[in-house]
Parts: C-alpha cells; sequence; structure tokens
C-alpha cells in the first residue's frame, strides 16, 4: 500500500532555499502506526515536517477515526528553522450555539501546507483516500478503539454496519473498506476545503448533522476559521520551551506545572522516589488549581500568560510546595474547578532534514465524537465538548535559544492527563536529564485539583502506593495516563541526527520511526 503511493517533490526544496542534511530524512512518532510508515514516507520524498503532518492526519481520519475524524480538530505548534520562529495553529473542533461541530480539519492543514508546506496538497491527501478506498488492515489502536465504544457504535446503524460486522467488533488485521470517505477525501484532493465551501457536499453534510440531533446551518462551516498564534514561552536556561496557547487551555496548565516542578518544588532534587511522585502529585493538583482561576468560559484566560508564569510569583505564593503533607483541595488558592474532559484524541510529532518541527494534539471531543456516522460522507461527527470547553489538545516544542536548533517535541492526549504526562516527560527529560525511552517509561501520577483523588499508574511499585497515602493521598489506580508522542535531538536536529531518540507512548499502540 505505501509503496503504490506516489509523492511529488515538485522541487520544492529549491523554491524554500532549505539545507537538507545528507543520508538523514527526518523523525516520526504517531499515535498509529499506519500514519507513521506514511509520514516516513514523505519526508523520504523530500517533504517538510508539513507535508508531514498533512499527510500523517488525513492517514490518521481513515486508519484512526476513533480519535479524529474530518469533523475533529486539534492545535499544532510549528517550528522553522529558517525563519527563526515558533508558531502555533489553532483549529480546534468547537461547536456552533445548537451543538453541530463544523468539519474544520481540513481549513486547519491547508492553513499549514500554505504556509510550511513543499510538496504538492493533493499528494498529501492520496495516502488517506486510498487507505479508504482499497481497505487497510484494523490497526491494534484501531481495534481497541472499537471494542471499547462498542455499546455506543451499536447505536448509530452506519457506524455498526462499519465496525461491528455481524455485530462483533472490527478485530486487529481486518480489512476495514470506507468508500464514502474516500469519495470525501478525492473532493478534499482535489479542491481542498473548497469542496465543503462550495458546490453540494457542505450543505449536505449540515443537513446530515442536523438529522443526527446538532443542528448546523451552512454558513458554520465558513465560520470555522483556523487561527495562528505566539504560543506560550518559557525561557529555561539555553532554550525557549513553547507550549501550545488557550483557547487550548491546558497548554497553560502544562507551562504552568513545568514552571512549578522547575523553580519552586525542588523536583529534580528529590531522591526517594514515592516523595518525588508526591511533589508531583501536589504541583499538579496546585496547576489544575490554577486554572480555574483564570479559565474563561471560552477556554481563554482571564489574566496575562506572563503573569501566570512568572517564577517570582510563583515562588512566592507556593513556597515550600510538596514539603509538606498533601494539601486538602479544599485548601487550595485559587478554588479548584472541575471540567469535565473527553480523554480520548491523538497526537504524533515529526522533525525533518531541514531542521523544522511540528508537534500536533488532534480530538473528536470523544471516543469516535458522537458515535454517530455520516453515511454518505464518510465522516464521524465530532461530539460537542462539555461546555463546548476544548481545552485538552497539548504540543510543545524546545529549541535552543542562541541557534534555534529543534531540540525536542512532544505532543500529548488523554485529556487532562494528557497536560499533565507531557510536563512529566519534559521535566524528566531537561530538569532530571534522563534519556527519553526512561523518562517515557516512568509511572505517571495526575491530580485534577478535583475531584480530591492521585490517580495512579497500577503498576507503581507498593511501597511507593503507601508513601503516598500515609503523605494523605486518597489514591485511584489507573492502567494509563495520558498518552505522548515526543522525539528528543540533545544537540539539535541537524547538528547531531545520530543522537537523536523517537518515542510512540507505550501506554498506546503507536509507532516511531527515523528516516532513513
Amino acid at each position: 500500500m505505501v509503496a503504490s503511493v506516489t509523492l511529488a517533490a515538485c522541487e520544492s526544496g529549491d523554491a524554500l532555499n532549505l539545507q537538507p542534511v545528507p543520508g538523514f530524512d527526518g523523525l516520526v512518532a504517531t499515535g498509529e502506526p499506519n500514519a507513521a510508515i506514511i509520514a516516513r514516507e514523505v519526508l523520504a520524498r523530500g517533504g517538510t515536517v508539513a507535508d508531514a503532518a498533512v499527510a500523517v492526519t488525513f492517514s490518521l481520519v481513515a486508519t484512526y477515526p476513533s480519535r479524529i475524524s474530518l469533523a475533529g480538530g486539534g492545535v499544532c505548534l510549528i517550528h522553522d528553522r529558517e525563519k527563526q520562529i515558533t508558531e502555533a495553529l489553532s483549529f480546534l473542533p468547537l461547536a456552533n450555539a445548537t451543538g453541530g461541530v463544523p468539519p474544520g480539519l481540513t481549513r486547519g492543514l491547508e492553513a499549514l501546507h500554505a504556509r510550511y508546506g513543499g510538496l504538492n496538497w493533493q499528494e498529501m491527501v492520496s495516502p488517506g483516500e486510498a487507505f479508504a478506498r482499497f481497505g487497510v488492515e484494523t490497526s491494534r489502536a484501531l481495534a481497541a478503539d472499537v471494542a471499547a465504544a462498542q455499546s455506543l457504535l451499536a447505536q448509530d446503524p452506519a457506524a455498526a454496519q462499519l465496525l461491528l460486522p455481524g455485530g462483533r467488533p472490527l478485530a486487529m488485521g481486518a480489512p476495514l473498506r470506507q468508500p464514502a470517505l474516500a469519495a470525501t477525501l478525492a473532493g478534499i484532493r482535489k479542491q481542498g476545503s473548497a469542496y465543503f465551501l462550495s458546490g453540494p457536499a457542505g450543505p449536505a453534510f449540515a443537513a446530515a448533522s442536523t438529522a443526527a440531533g446538532a443542528a448546523m446551518r451552512e454558513v458554520d462551516l465558513r465560520d470555522r476559521v483556523p487561527l495562528y498564534q505566539r504560543p506560550i514561552r518559557l525561557v529555561r536556561g539555553s532554550e525557549f520551551i513553547f507550549f501550545s496557547p488557550p483557547p487550548a487551555a491546558n497548554g497553560l496548565v502544562a507551562a504552568t506545572l513545568y514552571q512549578i516542578l522547575a523553580d519552586v518544588a525542588d523536583y529534580e532534587d528529590e531522591d526517594e522516589i514515592g516523595r518525588r511522585q508526591h511533589v508531583f502529585i501536589e504541583a499538579s493538583a496546585q496547576s489544575y488549581a490554577d486554572r480555574g482561576g483564570w479559565l474563561t468560559a471560552e477556554g481563554g484566560s482571564t489574566q496575562a500568560v506572563d503573569t501566570l508564569l512568572d517564577s517570582d510569583t510563583l515562588d512566592a505564593r507556593l513556597s515550600g510546595l510538596g514539603q509538606q503533607p498533601h494539601r486538602p483541595s479544599s485548601s487550595l488558592v485559587p478554588s479548584p474547578r472541575q471540567v469535565v474532559e473527553p480523554v480520548a484524541g491523538t497526537g504524533f510529532v515529526v522533525g525533518d532534514r531541514y531542521g523544522n518541527a511540528v508537534a500536533c494534539s488532534l480530538t473528536n471531543n470523544g471516543l469516535f465524537g458522537s458515535g454517530k456516522l455520516d453515511a454518505t460522507s464518510g465522516i464521524f461527527f465530532a461530539a460537542e465538548a462539555p461546555g463546548n470547553l476544548v481545552i485538552s489538545p497539548v504540543a510543545a516544542i524546545a529549541t535552543s535559544i542562541g541557534t534555534q536548533r529543534a531540540r525536542f517535541a512532544g505532543a500529548a492526549a488523554g485529556g487532562s492527563a494528557g497536560a499533565t504526562a507531557l510536563s512529566r516527560l519534559m521535566a524528566d527529560i531537561f530538569l532530571r536529564e534522563m534519556p527519553l525511552r526512561t523518562a517515557m517509561n516512568q509511572v505517571r501520577v495526575h491530580h485534577n485539583g478535583l475531584p480530591d483523588v492521585a490517580f495512579v499508574e497500577e503498576r507503581a511499585d507498593g511501597s511507593v502506593q503507601q508513601v503516598l497515602v500515609e503523605l494523605g493521598h486518597r489514591l485511584q489506580l489507573v492502567p494509563g495516563l495520558g498518552e505522548v508522542q515526543a522525539w528528543l535531538c540533545p544537540e539539535g536536529i541537524l547538528q547531531a541526527p545520530g543522537l537523536c531518540q523517537v518515542e510512540a507512548d507505550p501506554r498506546g499502540f503507536g509507532l516511531s520511526q527515523v528516516s532513513p
């Protein structure tokens, strides 16, 4: 399948004045393996991270519809080495006033490709179209999601016909063909987002959404516009660390947590693992309590981001955090605010031979979105997020300050635990100087602020659990917390590609690759 997809270079490298590294194409990690293979093919053809991101996302639409569909969206961070800039691109799946979620993913990918792509748009859409048209073997990642969502999918005839053949969940390795989705992707390949904005496809999708109980108008399709933003930026030693900004609000949570761990809680100096987990839990709870003080109804912040992240302010307010037993949530200032966040989503990271980086976090606002499939377009309708707060997508990129070398890219999914998982990974890499794989395999813990529960991965050692209980925590054991895809190049992508490390989170079923 992969070999049959032709990727035309279009001499884009010369047009973009990029200087490739001989013998190195790039690196990628995704939450679903077929998409990683496509990304590697794109990079091998001279594609940029933006080209790979477009191809990966459209492939995921066909191979991983449980986590992202054409009606979904997300956020990306992009680092351009030549221009020495890092930007955020937000295309979140927000609902209109009547609960319908317009298909804004294509416009987001168009915006990314228009500014940073080099290869031909049509060729980047083709792999996903081919997966949908000719079929793909169901990955373990998708099969696990179908089994988990069986009762939801069974309520929709079109979804059940596609994913519950004979009334049983689609098994790993079973062929999955989606002719209706293939036709939609063919339209996108030829027309881009105009496929929905002109002609019959948009009105037909709006009518289908309305019939499914989420009213949508044609104007809603035009109003869904992607937004380039300045990312959150931390200055740490000789590095810039960038996080996705509000309205993907958990990027600010992740940045706050990282600042607390680095400047207030002495995370890296705590040697005893139980105590270190305690420090992280307390910092996590405080970060989510802080979110309760600044989060607006639209996912924005009522306070200036720089003020919220100021190290001196945090230290003055939170000095000694983690050095005492657990502080009950009722004692936290500001008071925590409980927000329901769908846990399903996926992410991917790419680095290319030109020194660029991208990290994208995507969501349908729930596993298979609403669980309803538009049989005509082959698109799973995204769900309306509780309170229409699409705040969970979170990504980060780290670069050196002087040379703008891209050193790290990470993208997380998994609801509120995605933000803490990403911050934990980065703290273990940059503060405790762990190799990426070692950091990825650390037992994760998490606290939402509310409820007053410390979530702990069930593989945690019994002695660690005992320490946490003695420190006043009420534990809830869970199989996994968050899912992060990441790469780390200690000296930069271009300077020492042989030192680069790339990992798909072992809590999922993704794939990471270095090309060649």
